[in-house]
């Protein structure tokens, strides 16, 4: 048998996929710490509301917009902040768009304000009716049953394969908007409750947390199957360079000039009678006269003079005139030399740094300091000439000192190391037990019946193809009702359940506020949910590097490669096959008779 390998065969074999989707593996996403400003008498809760966006797969920063509102708290980077007493109308939109490699990227968010009802006017008083008899007593009346809250909760994972498993047992809090428990933001199987930062595919399972009371528990049957969100796409091609900018007006040159002038007595010089011109880059001064000089001169007597004069113009020039210079004054005079100072003595300490569990640790050597870098040769064993960090907790950090004296001026000093005085300086605390839990506190009174708040709804609907129309951005519709069919382009009708898709179909996701207030439903413009495919070839996809811990193998068993690096090729002929291992190509024969070897023998 023979394998055929020519050069086209190796590079159609490297060559990568190639996707005619530019959008494949990007995206632009956007959380908020809750989707409902709730209105008591006045009050808000919350009083704001936080918005996160993240991108996947692009760079840039994307363009944060809202509607139904004043504004947005922030102006850069991916946060934002909208607070109730910007808001202007009863659902607020907030839009962030990017505009990469030609495509736009949008993620929206609904924030609905629901807000009490006012109580009714007081009835006109009625004719007087006749006195009847007293009756008895009515009983209590009930309070009411609370009303449901409800919200969509999402959970991630990053996974090379389509995860099997689920984030778990929850519990989600409707006034935080978030999963409570358990804490922190790892969910059970890596699951977790916001996207997480790696290479691999993005996958999101989806439940719905509906209850009358302040929280609601999720169980781990009740998420859907995973499905993918987002996964890296090809690095885009480098974007053309921008035109230049238009140059600016000139600006405005300032610059004080300084001009000297040493003299014999104490009277000072007269000021230039020449008009001089001034440079301003590199500053230099043209035409002077009298005896003045923009440097310091270094002779010419004990009397040094100075006069400036300010220039300004808006070019590289200006001409300053005689009568522009200020009075000289005197700036300096020379002093006597002053009597010959006696030798000082310099005085310095060399330190050395060490952590210990076991006490004050010992030091003993010499080493050579030098006065003019204040550093020394040799550092002690087991010593530091710095602070170093600390390797354990419970650790003493230790300083041994040695004060040296240098009463001669010499350029060094000798350190003797078994005379430094040991104290320790810093510690590493351990940790402290765990203190005794709180007893439990007693239980409020009931609250009264809230008013019924705005409901946050989902619907579902199934479409041949992965597209729909994305405009109109909002539908409303007359009661707690579904979108009427074809408000996007849709053929079929909208469900509350999730349908099911077959090859080559998508689930198409819309998002709606309920407002008991309005009675209307206003639906949010719809977006892909799940999508079923036929088999991958309908998909161009970059995987990018692939763990394997089995066996790659054909399906007629002819060709294989094992977790160790080993590739078998078999032929149609029982036995004969080519086995490339790490120490060689063999060929076999269909007896199984080694024909063939290439490498190093074992």
């Amino acid at each position: 048998m023979s394998v055929i390998v020519n050069d086209r065969d190796v590079l159609l074999q490297a060559a990568a996929i190639r996707s005619d989707n530019p959008k494949q593996g990007k995206a632009i996403l956007m959380s908020v710490s809750s989707s409902v400003f709730k209105v008591t008498a006045g009050v808000a809760s919350p009083a704001a509301i936080a918005i996160n966006v993240s991108l996947v797969g692009l760079i840039g920063s994307p363009a944060i917009t809202v509607n139904g509102a004043s504004r947005l708290i922030g102006s850069a980077g991916l946060t934002r902040t909208l607070a109730y007493a910007d808001v202007t109308a009863d659902t607020v939109e907030v839009t962030a768009t990017l505009q990469a490699d030609g495509q736009t990227y949008t993620a929206k968010q609904t924030i609905a304000r629901v807000t009490d009802g006012a109580p009714g006017q007081q009835g006109a008083q009625g004719p007087q009716g006749a006195q009847g008899p007293q009756g008895v007593a009515g009983a209590g009346g009930i309070n009411g049953a609370a009303g449901l809250s409800n919200a969509q909760v999402n959970a991630y994972k990053r996974s090379a394969t389509i995860p099997a498993d689920r984030p778990g047992d929850v519990v989600y809090t409707f006034s935080a908007g978030a999963i409570t428990s358990p804490a922190g933001d790892a969910l059970a199987n890596g699951w977790s409750k916001t996207i997480s930062a790696g290479s691999d595919p993005l996958y999101v399972c989806v439940a719905s947390a509906s209850s009358a009371a302040a929280t609601d528990g999720i169980a781990s049957a009740e998420w859907s199957s995973p499905v993918l969100l987002v996964q890296n796409g090809a690095p885009g091609q480098p974007g053309q360079p921008g035109q230049n900018g238009q140059n600016g007006q000139n600006g405005i040159s300032v610059a004080t000039v300084y001009i000297y002038q040493r003299t014999a007595s104490d009277q000072p010089p007269a000021r230039p009678t020449a008009q001089t011109v001034y440079t301003f880059n590199p500053p230099s001064l043209a035409g002077l006269n009298g005896g003045w000089s923009t440097a310091v001169p270094a002779a010419g007597g004990a009397y040094l003079y100075v006069s400036t004069s300010t220039a300004a113009s808006n070019t590289a020039t200006d001409a300053i005139e005689p009568g522009e210079w200020a009075v000289p004054q005197l700036l300096v005079k020379d002093g006597q030399p002053g009597q010959a100072g006696p030798a000082g003595v310099s005085m310095g300490t060399a330190r050395a740094y060490q952590w210990s569990i076991n006490g004050a640790p010992a030091i003993a050597g010499a080493a050579t300091f030098t006065w003019t870098t204040g550093a020394y040769n040799n550092v002690p064993q087991g010593w530091s000439a710095t602070k170093p960090p600390p390797p354990t907790r419970g650790a003493t950090l230790y300083e041994a000192a040695v004060n040296l004296v240098n009463p001669n001026a010499a350029a060094t000093s000798l350190i003797d190391w078994s005379t430094a005085s040991i104290s320790a300086i810093g510690y590493v605390g351990l940790d402290g037990q765990p203190g005794q839990p709180g007893q439990n506190g007693q239980n409020g009174q009931n609250g009264q019946n809230g008013a019924q708040g705005a409901s946050a709804v989902i619907a579902y609907c199934l479409i041949d193809g992965y597209s729909l129309n994305p405009s109109p951005a909002f539908a409303s519709v007359s009661g707690y009702s579904l979108p009427a069919t074809g408000t996007w382009g849709e053929s079929r009708a909208w469900q509350w359940s999730t349908p099911v898709p077959a090859a080559g179909q998508s689930v198409f996701q819309v998002n709606g506020i309920f407002n008991p207030v309005t009675g209307n439903t206003v639906w949010s413009a719809p977006y892909q949910s799940t999508a079923k495919f036929g088999s991958l070839s309908a998909q161009s996809t970059n995987t990018g590097d692939l763990t394997v811990t089995g066996t790659i193998r054909s399906a007629n068993g002819n060709f294989q490669v094992d977790a160790l690096g080993n590739l078998q090729l078999r032929s149609a002929e029982v036995g004969e096959r080519f086995e490339l291992k790490s120490n060689g190509l063999y060929g076999y024969d269909k007896n199984g008779q080694i024909r063939t070897f290439i490498g190093v023998r074992p």
